[in-house]
């Protein structure tokens, strides 16, 4: 029985190790044939070059969400199919928008803005357009500009919204005003 139970525990022994020996090898050779190429691929400045370009990327990202989030003015951008890219809260509530409004079309038809957006794309001089429209008892003025990608093409279409309903009251405050000098003067 001392017999059994010893052979028992050189065959365990020689088990283990055997599976660390083979271990070891899989281990070697995927470090030195797996690993180890592409670390040559990527230098330890090249490594911390990378991080930090991505640490900027972010921070100026971080930055330009925190611009628009804070904007009194809203922000819309559109992609070349009209879907919305980005938008920021000002624009949701100056053209009254909804989850449900996710292009182009959904939000400037239901505001009575009738524009094509291909026309501001494809102008050939990639000139702005503007429009002023009512929503509910605010007046608003929508700024059309198109944009491009890295390589000098149509990418898309940026709506800036203004609020200038305050403009509007003051403007009829000043017609009533001329027109009530105007009839008293004749």
């Amino acid at each position: 029985m001392n017999q059994i139970y010893s052979n028992a525990k050189i065959c365990v022994i020689v088990v283990g190790i055997f599976f660390v020996l083979i271990t070891s090898i899989i281990v070697g050779f995927l470090s030195r044939f797996v690993i180890c190429p592409k670390n040559k691929y990527i230098k330890g400045d090249e490594r911390r070059e990378l991080r930090d370009k991505l640490n900027k990327v972010s921070s100026q990202k971080n930055q330009i969400e925190t611009i628009l989030l804070h904007m009194t003015d809203g922000i819309i951008a559109f992609d070349m199919q009209g879907q919305i890219i980005l938008i920021n809260p000002e624009a949701r509530r100056l053209l009254k928008i909804s989850p449900e409004d996710l292009s182009f079309d959904d939000i400037f038809k239901k505001s009575g803005i009738d524009i094509n957006m291909e026309k501001i794309i494809y102008l050939e001089n990639w000139t702005s357009t503007e429009e002023r429209v009512q929503v509910e008892d605010t007046f608003i003025h929508v700024f059309f500009a198109p944009f491009k990608d890295e390589n000098n093409t149509p990418a898309g279409v940026i709506a800036v919204i203004q609020d200038i309903t305050e403009h509007v009251k003051l403007d009829n405050m000043r017609k009533g005003f001329v027109a009530d000098v105007s009839h008293e003067l004749k």
